[in-house]
């Protein structure tokens, strides 16, 4: 959440919305067998002066961070035991 909401509060000052910050709530839904996380849902709050318009674009900065493309496209999980 915090990758995603420092990528979109600097769209929002470099484009000049700057009324209110930019803040990220994270839920996570659990998945039963095997328990795990299921899904994250972001609740992701934009400036007040930010347009309705540049939502749609808006959500692409979002889904460029990185930890939101790792978790798109699972990594390898090597346990080594030293």
């Amino acid at each position: 959440g915090v990758c995603i909401a420092i990528m979109v509060q600097t769209y929002c000052d470099n484009h000049g919305y700057t009324d209110g910050d930019v803040s990220a709530r994270l839920t996570l839904e659990i998945a039963d067998e095997p328990t795990r996380v299921g899904t994250v849902v972001i609740d992701l709050e934009l400036p007040n002066d930010f347009p309705e318009e540049k939502k749609s674009a808006i959500k692409r900065v979002a889904e460029l961070c990185p930890v939101h493309e790792t978790l798109k496209q699972m990594p390898t999980v090597e346990l080594e035991i030293v």
